[in-house]
């Protein structure tokens, strides 16, 4: 479950860890039966596939 994959997925990242590491808080990221539920996990760095940015007010 390192990124989008067959079954296309998005989480946020809630922090960045000085290691490199970062919490992602997602909901939905498990198959069934585990889906539709919340979940934070620490992921390695080169793990994502893809990032969205949140646009910046400007």
């Amino acid at each position: 479950m390192g990124g989008a994959g067959d079954q296309g997925h998005v989480a946020v990242v809630k922090a960045v860890n000085a290691d490199g590491t970062f919490l992602e808080e997602g909901y939905n990221g498990s198959l069934p039966p585990e889906d539709h539920t919340y979940y934070t996990r620490t992921v390695q760095d080169g793990t994502p596939t893809a990032f969205l940015y949140v646009p910046q007010k400007g």
